[in-house]
């Protein structure tokens, strides 16, 4: 009978569910990068070894850094609090044959870091040994993860489509819809704590307070009012 002799194997490559991303300088538990590690049909293998290369200036910018099984959350290895260049991650990982494994890559992203390009990467010497054999298997080749871009957090306004045209209206009217207004963050969250309305000094005789109605985190309609209030330039204030 022919009989095959083949060797385990263990490939990597960047998880296509998760793709390059933005964060600011301060983010807490940034997902740096995901990775999967792929078995062959031969043999499974045991994971011992993950081991993340950075530059100096990406290790210099980051904090706790940390590994984690992408499916349970649970965490692989101990964490790096201050990472280096090379950062070696000892794990006891079984990855059964012809199965994948994701890992997320997990740190803080100091609130002092410069802005521009951080990518990681996964080194060659990432591997273990065969769950049959025994024999040592790695991924063969270093691996590039998706480029995280640290920089800043924008929110902008704009104004709705919904907003009224310009209209005559009759005085003594209330709850008259003046406008309707937009808020998109970009590359982080935003809290909105506090909204200022400007109403021209020539209307602002005719304005006794204005309302606002928007929706909080749950999607349930608030609604504030607030008197108008003189102020010492040309316009005043609710």
């Amino acid at each position: 009978n022919t009989v095959t002799i083949s060797s385990s194997s263990m490939t990597a490559t960047k998880y296509s569910g998760y793709g390059n991303q933005t964060m600011i300088a301060g983010t807490n538990n940034a997902r740096l990068g995901s990775f999967t590690l792929s078995t062959g049909s031969t043999e499974g293998v045991n994971l011992n070894t993950v081991v993340v290369d950075l530059s100096s200036d990406e290790s210099a910018s980051i904090t706790d850094l940390r590994l984690v099984n992408s499916a349970t959350g649970a965490a692989i290895g101990t964490a790096k609090p201050s990472p280096s260049t090379s950062n070696s991650f000892s794990v006891n990982v079984n990855v059964a044959v012809s199965t994948t494994l994701t890992i997320d890559v997990i740190g803080n992203i100091k609130s002092g870091s410069n802005a521009g390009s951080w990518i990681a990467d996964i080194d060659t010497s990432t591997g273990g040994t065969g769950l049959t054999t025994g024999n040592s298997v790695t991924i063969g080749s270093d691996l590039s993860l998706q480029t995280i871009t640290v920089g800043s957090g924008t929110l902008t306004v704009t104004r709705d489509p919904g907003t009224p045209v310009n209209s005559n209206v009759v005085a003594g009217l209330t709850s008259v819809h003046v406008g309707k207004f937009d808020f998109a963050a970009v590359s982080s969250a935003f809290t909105v704590q506090e909204l200022k309305v400007k109403v021209p000094a020539d209307a602002a005789t005719s304005v006794s307070n204005v309302t606002l109605k928007y929706k909080n985190q749950a999607g349930v309609e608030q609604t504030v009012s607030q008197a108008i209030s003189l102020s010492s330039t040309s316009q005043t204030y609710a």
